[in-house]
């Protein structure tokens, strides 16, 4: 890194003794500036990312300890000093200087707000960011729900700990990362592990809560034509999701199907039936299946038994309402890839990491479910732009 940066200001030195010679002419010394700024702007994004776990890390202790929702509960534009938010904290002497500093690294990034007036302390206050990590969403937090589970679930030590291996799994082909570390995947260590389990279910609560409210926004026609009609849920955990469908159209017979030992804990809601099975084996019968971020955990041949036992299920005029991530193509000639692309790749490789999955494009929706049968499709996107999720209506290749 040292003869980086030594390279870096020779640049510069040569630059400048360049002009006071007069010996630059306007396009060695426009040439000469843009590799320069390049060369710069390339070191500083590389020392962000070398540094980035500090500001993960950081917003991990800031969740801990309910920073957001310490200034959150003063009021939604309230802004407080390290030593007011100290006065919150449950302990009896927290060092004041430490939680300032960390604040202010925090602010750099607009993780907080600091606002520094004469003679009085720094004030910390909430910003787009920090709002979505705020538990209490009646006092500031953002209205839609809250992150704060998922942020301590994906910052937790047994599931940054995979992320070491990622090397060896790509060297040796011999497993995935996270199966390398703890001998089983994310979801069977959070059942043996009852605080992991814990944070697990309340992240995927939180964030099924933000995407039904999405579905049910995007996808409003397509439950009223399946009125008087039967509609299974294929992998629908405790119920939640097919409940919030069965409110919202409660003339569609729902069914929820899960695993016997996932079933055997699902709660009871009105208008909802749980039947116990193996997706991997078979699927009830129904017009319609509903599938949420379940094909995205699997592999393409485990997707493919899953697909062609839901082809099995559906009558001619029956069709697969499934919803995932469409990751979008890459943008020709650009340098940095769009946000949209950036956190595409974050998703894909969390299911790289955690899981035996992956996320994919749609040419690769398309042969999947070409190969189990689903010869017409549609794409709808879901409203909110951010988690990058859509409805994919797939139809019987004889419907």
């Amino acid at each position: 890194m040292a003869s980086r940066v030594a390279e870096l200001e020779v640049l510069i030195r040569e630059e400048f003794d360049g002009q006071n010679r007069g010996e630059a002419t306007m396009d060695s010394m426009k040439s000469d500036t843009i590799s320069v700024d390049q060369n710069l702007e390339g070191f500083i994004d590389l020392w962000k990312l070398m540094f980035g776990f500090m500001y993960s890390l950081g917003l991990r202790w800031a969740v801990e300890l309910e920073i957001p929702d310490i200034i959150a509960k003063c009021g939604p534009e309230s802004t407080l000093s390290a030593e007011e938010i100290a006065g919150f904290l449950p302990s009896p002497s927290p060092n004041i200087d430490f939680l300032s500093r960390t604040l202010s690294f925090l602010a750099t990034r607009g993780i907080f707000s600091q606002t520094l007036m004469p003679n009085s302390p720094i004030k910390y206050g909430l910003t787009p960011i920090s709002k979505w990590l705020v538990k209490d969403t009646d006092n500031g937090g953002a209205k839609e729900g809250t992150f704060a589970p998922w942020l301590l679930l994906h910052t937790h030590e047994a599931v940054i700990t995979p992320w070491y291996r990622l090397g060896e799994s790509i060297l040796s082909g011999s497993g995935f990362p996270f199966e390398l570390v703890h001998g089983k995947l994310l979801f069977s260590l959070a059942e043996s592990n009852p605080e992991l389990g814990r944070l697990f279910n309340e992240a995927m609560g939180t964030y099924s809560k933000i995407l039904v409210k999405d579905i049910l926004a995007a996808y409003g026609d397509g439950f009223r034509k399946l009125e008087f009609m039967s509609l299974v849920d294929v992998g629908g955990g405790n119920g939640s999701t097919i409940s919030a469908i069965s409110r919202s159209f409660p003339n569609i017979k729902c069914c929820n199907f899960d695993l016997p030992e996932v079933i055997s804990e699902a709660h009871s809601y009105a208008g909802v039936q749980h039947i116990a099975g193996d997706m991997f084996v078979s699927v009830p019968n129904a017009d319609a299946i509903f599938m949420k971020l379940i094909l995205h955990d699997w592999g393409d041949e485990e997707c493919k038994k899953i697909l062609k036992n839901c082809h099995e299920a559906l009558p001619k005029q029956g069709k697969l309402i499934m919803v995932e991530s469409v990751l979008p193509e890459p943008e020709a000639g650009q340098s940095k890839s769009s946000w949209c692309e950036e956190i595409g790749g974050i998703r894909d490789m969390i299911m790289l990491s955690h899981q035996r999955g992956k996320e994919r494009r749609e040419e690769e929706w398309i042969k999947l479910l070409q190969a189990s049968g689903f010869n017409r499709y549609n794409i709808i996107s879901l409203p909110s732009e951010p988690l990058q999720m859509s409805i994919i209506e797939a139809f019987p290749a004889d419907g």
